[in-house]
């Protein structure tokens, strides 16, 4: 990468830049101190020479510095998420290693057996009803009934035939 010359105005005086980053990067840089500059100066002391440019320089240092310990409470952060990640994804594989895997096919029968044990418990209940139905109700003028047969109330009544 070539060296580029910037000139730039920082405070109202000029400054030439020689660096390998591009002049807009360079120009922003000294947009950001000039501003800075200003701030110090806005600031109501009475402030000349070079010492609003320190102030402006111990400012941007303040800055770099709480923004660099963010950077590091958040790379923490994101360590700490990263290792909770890990130890949920080992924690699936083992819960997947541990349970038995099913097939497609197995999934098929089991679901045919459910099915199946469902239509045996419907015929079961058919069956049930039809044979309601069909049980003869008691016949009174059954043979078998000692006390509806001719035998019986003849005899009784002390009559033979």
């Amino acid at each position: 990468m070539s060296v580029n010359r910037v000139e730039v105005t920082i405070n109202s005086r000029q400054y030439a830049v020689l660096a390998n980053e591009s002049e807009d990067y360079i120009r922003r840089l000294a947009g950001h101190i000039d501003e800075k500059v200003k701030m110090v100066l806005r600031g109501g002391q009475n402030v000349m020479g070079e010492r609003p440019i320190v102030l402006a320089a111990l400012n941007i240092c303040d800055e770099y510095y709480k923004c660099e310990e963010a950077g590091r409470v958040l790379k923490s952060q994101l360590q700490s998420c990263t290792d909770k990640l890990d130890r949920a994804y080992t924690e699936i594989r083992e819960l997947k290693s541990a349970t038995p895997q099913i097939s497609f096919e197995e999934v098929q029968t089991e679901e045919k057996l459910r099915e199946a044990q469902e239509q045996i418990q419907i015929l079961k209940e058919r069956i049930k009803e039809l044979e309601a139905k069909n049980t003869p109700a008691p016949n009174h003028n059954n043979q078998n009934n000692t006390k509806n047969s001719f035998y019986h109330n003849n005899y009784k009544n002390g009559k033979r035939d």
